[in-house]
C-alpha cells in the first residue's frame, strides 16, 4: 500500500467488533474516496473511573493503541478515522487544492475539520488552532507520538480522547471548511441518536 492520500504512511479505521453494519458503511465510504485503511478493533471492555464512562475510556484507549501501533511500525505519520466518518462529495477537489500547502506543513495534529467552524463553502485553507472536538478524522505526526501516548495514559480522567487532546499543547492545524463529517446514527460512545453532522452547528 502506498502513502494514504499521497501524504500519510498509513490509515487506521477504528471499529468495534460488534458494529459490523458501521464497518460496512465505513468501508464503502473509504472506497468512494480511495482511502485504504487498516481496520483497528476498538477497545470495548474498558472500566469507567469516576466521572469517565467506560465508552469514553475505551475510545481513548483505542486511539492510544493506534498510535502505539504506528510507533512500533516506524510510521512517520498516521491518519486515524472513526467508523462514522463521511467525506464531502467534492473531497478530492478540495484535497487537491490544498495539498501543496499541507505537504510541507510541520504539525503535531492535523484535523480534517474544525468542529466549531461555521464555514461550509469556499476554498480550503489551513488554520492554526488551539484545539477542537471529535476525533473522526485526524492525522498525528511521529514527532508527537511520545507526548500523545503519555498524555492519554495520564489524563484519562478528563474524558474521551478529544477532551484530552483539546487541552494539550501542540502544533495543531485544521483544514476548513471541513472536509469530513459524522454519519447519522446512534453514537457508540454516548448511546444517543444523532443526525448527519458536518460541524457542531448541525446539532
Amino acid at each position: 500500500m502506498g502513502p494514504v492520500l499521497d501524504l500519510f504512511d498509513a490509515a487506521f479505521l477504528i471499529n468495534a467488533d460488534r458494529d459490523k453494519a458501521r464497518l460496512d458503511e465505513a468501508v464503502l465510504e473509504l472506497a468512494r474516496v480511495g482511502i485504504e485503511a487498516e481496520r483497528f478493533a476498538a477497545i470495548t471492555n474498558a472500566r469507567g473511573n469516576g466521572n469517565v464512562r467506560p465508552e469514553e475510556l475505551g475510545l481513548t484507549q483505542s486511539h492510544s493503541a493506534v498510535i502505539e501501533t504506528a510507533r512500533q511500525r516506524g510510521y512517520t505519520s498516521v491518519l486515524i478515522l472513526e467508523d462514522d466518518v463521511i467525506f464531502r462529495d467534492d473531497f478530492h477537489d478540495r484535497w487537491a487544492s490544498i495539498f501543496s500547502r499541507i505537504q510541507p506543513l510541520t504539525y503535531d495534529l492535523l484535523y480534517f475539520y474544525d468542529w466549531h467552524g461555521t464555514e461550509q463553502n469556499g476554498d480550503p485553507r489551513l488554520v492554526n488552532i488551539s484545539g477542537t472536538l471529535c476525533t473522526h478524522a485526524y492525522a498525528v505526526s511521529s514527532r508527537y507520538y511520545a507526548t500523545y501516548l503519555l498524555a492519554l495514559q495520564n489524563y484519562q480522567q478528563l474524558g474521551a480522547v478529544d477532551q484530552i487532546l483539546l487541552r494539550l499543547p501542540a502544533e495543531k492545524w485544521a483544514i476548513v471548511p471541513n472536509l469530513v463529517g459524522q454519519r447519522g446514527g446512534t453514537s457508540t460512545v454516548y448511546n444517543c441518536a444523532r443526525s448527519l453532522r458536518w460541524s457542531a452547528v448541525d446539532g
